[in-house]
């Protein structure tokens, strides 16, 4: 395939993508930002609280955001900080109630917009789209271990 294409195919499935994830209604809810509601559902996932530095690999993120997001979502009152007891330089973050609404609504948010969608191209082309994605993240992962396999035998 020339690289042309390569490049043009590249371009229209970032616009395609963007466009769906990052919808006015999936962008916000209320006042939660789409990185913020990303956080707000990795805590979600961990009701025994997370310390912040594992949230960056999570979400593929630094430090640094990590810790404005934060800093942020505790004046919105979603989350709470607490000195972990095991270890008392590290804190552990959890959802407050607030933060568990604020998951609910944006979660109800998408999942409206989820079945709009599979309703409006039907459930037999979704499933053909989910089996095609699969089999990309399947090839991605299999490149990726090839890429590491050569990196290991130099």
């Amino acid at each position: 395939m020339d690289e042309q294409k390569v490049k043009d195919y590249g371009l229209r499935l970032g616009q395609i993508l963007s466009k769906y994830f990052n919808h006015p209604s999936e962008k916000e809810t209320g006042n939660v930002a789409k990185g913020q509601m990303k956080i707000l559902v990795s805590l979600a996932e961990h009701p025994e609280g997370l310390h912040s530095g594992e949230l960056c690999p999570q979400l593929n993120v630094g430090t640094g955001r990590i810790a404005n997001a934060l800093k942020e979502l505790e004046k919105k009152g979603l989350v709470k900080r607490v000195s972990d007891e095991k270890d008392r330089r590290m804190t552990l973050v959890f959802l407050t109630e607030e933060g568990h609404k604020a998951v609910e609504d944006g979660t109800r948010c998408f999942l409206l917009r989820l079945e709009k969608t599979i309703e409006g191209i039907g459930e037999k082309e979704f499933n053909h789209l989910l089996l095609t994605l699969e089999r990309i993240n399947d090839l991605n992962a299999r490149l990726d271990q090839e890429e590491k396999n050569k990196k290991e035998a130099i």
